[in-house]
């Protein structure tokens, strides 16, 4: 399957992000559902991964539980999180509120790749695109899983901010053993926080391509995974915390052009309510498959 299944398990965040791209539910899904969906969406496409995000994940009261039950369907798990209650408890900030305490690292054995996200290499570039968190703060991330046999994806969001100090990022990385892999992405202005920013953060095809290119070719243990708009166009099946499974809405074309910016999804339907919705995802990946 050429499509990427990714669902958000938190609906919450420990940070309130100017390009997120994210959209927002307003309630959790149930873990039975969750996995009920997971589980036939494997069947019928013969899923071998799964994501998950949020918000955070780590937001979620259950999230072990999800995480070991989806990993009993023989699914790998990739987890995209801020990683910030490994450190410590920590308040929730954007999308809903109180204290998440703080996690035993060693509880997320069952993650296959934790994704971790860096866009800076001071705190100062940091913050222009992700606020409520430090490089000290995910360097010491990093360090607790360098404890671990669990694997790190560190996770770039290469934009105006930050384009000119992919080398600098790469030398802070590459000091934890726990880092296996680094992926980069071109800035996407889809979404409405996303695009409403555009303008901060909004980089061509050919900068990304530029400022990725040589950090290919650096020796090393980690595997450095540029991924620009045009490679993501049309790759991701969504779930948000309500349980609505969409897509971005983008153009027929290729390449990723400015009909593709904007707020614009397809909803399939509900992981809650199935009228429709394996009709409407199978016409869809049996689409994709054509071209």
């Amino acid at each position: 399957m050429k499509t990427s299944l990714i669902i958000s398990a938190g609906r919450g965040c420990f940070m309130s992000c100017k390009g997120c791209y994210q959209n927002f539910g307003t309630s959790l899904v149930e873990t039975s559902t969750i996995v009920r969906f997971a589980s036939e969406f494997q069947n019928r496409y013969n899923l071998k991964k799964i994501t998950l995000s949020g918000g955070d994940p780590l937001t979620r009261e259950d999230i072990i539980l999800l995480i070991d039950t989806l990993a009993s369907l023989g699914l790998k798990i990739s987890m995209d999180t801020t990683g910030l209650p490994i450190i410590g408890d920590r308040k929730i900030v954007f999308h809903g509120r109180g204290i998440v305490s703080k996690i035993d690292v060693h509880k997320l054995r069952n993650v296959n790749m934790l994704g971790i996200p860096l866009d800076g290499h001071n705190t100062k570039v940091i913050n222009k695109f992700r606020s409520n968190i430090t490089l000290e703060e995910i360097e010491e991330i990093l360090s607790e899983v360098d404890k671990t046999d669990i694997s790190v994806c560190i996770n770039t969001v290469v934009s105006l901010s930050n384009f000119l100090y992919l080398n600098e990022i790469y030398d802070i990385i590459k000091e934890h053993n726990c880092v296996k892999k680094w992926q980069l992405f071109q800035f996407s202005p889809i979404g409405e926080i996303a695009y409403k920013n555009r303008r901060k953060f909004e980089i061509t095809k050919q900068i990304f391509e530029n400022a990725t290119r040589e950090l290919r070719k650096t020796n090393g243990l980690i595997e450095i995974e540029p991924k620009s708009n045009d490679f993501r166009k049309k790759k991701y099946i969504l779930v948000n915390s309500d349980g609505q499974v969409w897509t971005p809405m983008y153009s027929n074309s290729t390449e990723f052009t400015d009909e593709d910016e904007g707020t614009g999804k397809i909803i399939f339907g509900d992981v809650k309510s199935k009228e429709n919705l394996w009709s409407s995802l199978d016409k869809y990946l049996g689409s994709l498959e054509e071209l």
